[in-house]
Order: structure tokens, then C-alpha cells, then sequence
């Protein structure tokens, strides 16, 4: 009775701690990137999860399953990052940080419309 008693124990506490991916995202700069989107993917693509970074550029995506996974940092007017074979194990947080870089598309090429609507959504 003892033993099966610590074997419940043992098999509820690792249960308990959820395991997931947490880490901080910097700029070219080396400061923290505060808003960056943190998309975690399962390795049949499926989206298991995401968050985004605080104001110290820290993230974390919990609860995931056991396996490898793929990261995915997003930010306007930055590369996007991708990581692939990431290993969650069971019971413990794996670290992944991400540097972000400029984007070199040039926004200011860009030329605004001058036409406008010509069918207003609203009749007045």
C-alpha cells in the first residue's frame, strides 16, 4: 500500500510541472524587443501554442507535450526567426532566445493610392 501510495505521489508531481519553451528576444541592438510574437509549432506543423514577448522581451508558451518543436519570432519591420528541432523533455522549461534583425525591405518606396474609394461604404 505504501508503495503504490509514493508512486501516485511521484506520478501526480511530474504531472504537475508543466513543461514548455520560454526565453527572451533581442533587437540587432542587443536591447529587448518588447511585442514579438512567439509561435510554437508541433512537428506535424499544427500550432501548439503562442504568446508574446513583455516589456523585459521575455516569453514563455506552456503547457506542451513531450517532442520536438518548431519557434517562430515575428515582429513588424524585422526578419521573422525560425528554429526547427527544438526539444521540450518532460517536466523542465527549454530555453530558446532569438536575435532579431531590420528588415532590408524599404517601407518608403511604397506609394500610397491617391484615388481613395469611389464607392463609399456608408451612403449618406
Amino acid at each position: 500500500m505504501k508503495t503504490a501510495l509514493t508512486l501516485l505521489f511521484i506520478a501526480f508531481s511530474v504531472r504537475c510541472v508543466a513543461q514548455g519553451i520560454a526565453g527572451c528576444v533581442l533587437d540587432e541592438k542587443k536591447e529587448r524587443a518588447v511585442n514579438v510574437t512567439v509561435e510554437v509549432f508541433s512537428s506535424a506543423g499544427v500550432l501548439a501554442g503562442a504568446n508574446v514577448t513583455d516589456y523585459d522581451g521575455n516569453y514563455r508558451v506552456k503547457p506542451l507535450e513531450p517532442g520536438y518543436y518548431k519557434i517562430l519570432a515575428l515582429y513588424p519591420g524585422y526578419d521573422s526567426v525560425t528554429v526547427t528541432e527544438v526539444i521540450v523533455q518532460p517536466g523542465a522549461i527549454t530555453t530558446q532566445n532569438f536575435n532579431l534583425k531590420r528588415s532590408k525591405i524599404d517601407l518608403s518606396r511604397i506609394r500610397k493610392s491617391k484615388g481613395g474609394y469611389r464607392n463609399p461604404l456608408i451612403s449618406r
